[in-house]
């Protein structure tokens, strides 16, 4: 088993909502740690943007190939 997160490297869904400067930041990182940090930052970010946090969790789920939605009641 790898502890290594896996980034999205098409389709991300932050090009969807504009999100230009967040992309390019999420597509200059180099670690899992970077990763981790940057999806922390964008949870906090985003937290009253039920949409955009929506899908920053399913880029979790992907980095860590499982579904982490399914355990939020009332995701939307």
């Amino acid at each position: 088993m790898s502890n290594v997160l896996k980034k999205i490297t098409v389709g991300n869904p932050l090009v969807n909502f504009g999100l230009w400067e967040d992309l390019e930041e999420y597509k200059k990182i180099q670690t899992p740690e970077e990763l981790c940090n940057f999806y922390h930052k964008m949870l906090t970010k985003y937290e009253k943007r039920k949409l955009v946090y929506y899908y920053i969790t399913v880029m979790i789920g992907f980095s860590v190939n499982t579904d982490v939605n399914a355990a939020i009641p009332n995701k939307l």
